[in-house]
């Protein structure tokens, strides 16, 4: 079966804003915090979850992985709404 463009299977670096709209796309609000961060909150999170915001830079793999579990939501459920942008 071949792949659609932009489908991918693993999670992959990605810029800051990309992030924050998937984010978005699975239900949480997004705020810009002080300085140069991204600040996502929702209804079944305890603390907020902030991140940076540079636009000439990726976050990892491994910092994406992290703010997935912060966040209680499923690498699934990230990679479907990551495909579906």
């Amino acid at each position: 079966m071949a792949k659609k463009k932009g489908n991918t299977l693993n999670i992959v670096p990605i810029k800051a804003k990309k992030l924050e709209k998937i984010f978005i796309k699975l239900g949480f609000q997004s705020r810009h915090g002080a300085g140069s961060h991204i600040v996502i909150t929702n209804k079944g999170l305890l603390f907020p979850i902030a991140f940076g915001n540079h636009p000439t830079t990726e976050l990892s793999k491994q910092t994406i992985q992290v703010l997935i579990k912060k966040a209680k939501i499923s690498t699934q459920q990230y990679l479907d709404a990551f495909n579906s942008l």
